[in-house]
């Protein structure tokens, strides 16, 4: 069985000093472009797409509105979704950072994805759930679990620990959710 192993999403704060407001910037003769564009959310009042060597790479929020919740050199800075499927998006973003002179200041969320395998199956066949638990393996105590289920009665989602928690596993059928959504 081969397995596809990539991340599907990833969301970081930069520690970064941003004061701008151009419609555009440019640097490293035109490699790096920042383009300007409407976000901006309660805690930025501004974004960029940033771009590499004419690829779209990232969206990025500036100017913080609230200095007292947020310092003011943070940059939330998110790479595309389609992006993360091709290679050297990882190489694309460190030469940001390493041109930019900006470092990650900590990360706010990653997704793991990893497509080619019956995960759901496996899951339903595991005798280690009971009752919306997990049951405990060595010293650490067994973990909350919901399982969603489709009209048909087959097993479309299972999540595991809360999804309030920087911790939590999400088990799907991309392929499926997918064809529901005509993508």
């Amino acid at each position: 069985m081969k397995h596809l192993i990539v991340c599907d999403f990833f969301q970081v704060m930069l520690k970064a000093d941003w004061r701008g407001y151009a419609e555009s910037y440019s640097f490293n003769r035109g490699r790096i472009q920042f383009k300007r564009c409407v976000l901006g959310n309660t805690n930025f009042d501004s974004g960029y797409t940033v771009h590499v060597a004419g690829v779209h790479l990232a969206t990025m929020l500036v100017n913080v509105r609230e200095r007292s919740v947020i310092p003011s050199d943070c940059i939330q800075f998110k790479i595309e979704n389609h992006r993360l499927y091709n290679a050297g998006w990882l190489a694309d973003f460190q030469e940001v950072l390493q041109f930019m002179e900006w470092e990650v200041r900590n990360v706010q969320r990653v997704d793991i994805a990893i497509d080619g395998g019956d995960h759901l199956g496996m899951w339903e066949r595991s005798d280690k759930r009971k009752g919306g638990d997990l049951i405990r393996v060595g010293t650490r105590k067994g973990a909350k679990f919901r399982e969603i289920y489709d009209g048909d009665f087959e097993l479309q989602t299972v999540d595991v620990g809360s999804t309030n928690s920087s911790r939590w596993l999400t088990v799907y059928n991309k392929t499926a959710e997918l064809k529901k959504s005509n993508k």
